[in-house]
């Protein structure tokens, strides 16, 4: 599905905006891996892939710095006392504009749940007596590793879930992707009425939380 607009807002809670950091240091030490592969059909889900696929940077590799952000919406309560995000209690919420065309790092599951993932089979081969054999690793973390898919695509995933799960409050994995620091450039500012707006709801957040 195409959606009429060729750009989305995207949410980072965070006081320091779109900073970024390496994905793996001593501060920021996260364990998901990256499926090396860009996800073009949001019903082909419980795939295999060789496991040679799956990459976790490496300690403070700057190439993979990045931050963590939310795609055109997200639960409002997700920085509530037990939301996922509570650490970011009050912090300041900034706003951002991407092209939908942009492909971007986001949970590798689909509009089904976390429990059909788009990949959760990682093959390698073992030789035994001249013999090749297939295995395969699997557990129930596989739909928290990242997959690349096009902000379009991600925007319709949300959509099929939404109207599969209605009245149920937005999941933190659903909307959430891993924004590149090397994708920075093609970020716009939001408009002027849109900065005043964003202004005056955050100081309205550091009253009511």
């Amino acid at each position: 599905m195409k959606h009429k607009k060729n750009i989305s807002n995207i949410y980072r809670i965070d006081d320091s905006g779109f900073y970024c950091k390496p994905y793996t240091s001593r501060v920021y030490s996260h364990v998901f891996e990256f499926i090396d592969i860009e996800i073009l059909d949001l019903y082909t889900v419980n795939q295999s892939i060789p496991e040679t696929c799956l990459h976790l940077p490496a300690y403070n590799d700057i190439k993979w710095s990045g931050c963590f952000c939310f795609l055109d919406e997200y639960n409002k309560k997700i920085t509530s006392k037990n939301g996922a995000l509570a650490m970011r209690n009050g912090e300041k919420i900034n706003l951002a504009l991407i092209p939908i065309n942009t492909t971007i790092w986001v949970r590798n599951c689909s509009h089904l749940g976390k429990d059909n993932p788009f990949y959760n089979k990682f093959t390698y081969n073992l030789t035994h007596e001249g013999k090749v054999y297939t295995y395969w690793n699997q557990n129930q973390f596989d739909s928290f590793r990242w997959v690349r898919m096009s902000v379009n695509l991600a925007l319709e995933r949300t959509r099929l879930w939404k109207e599969n799960n209605k009245n149920n409050p937005l999941p933190e994995w659903l909307t959430e992707f891993y924004l590149m620091e090397s994708q920075l450039h093609k970020l716009i500012p939001p408009s002027f009425d849109k900065r005043v707006n964003l202004y005056v709801n955050n100081l309205l957040r550091k009253i009511v939380e």
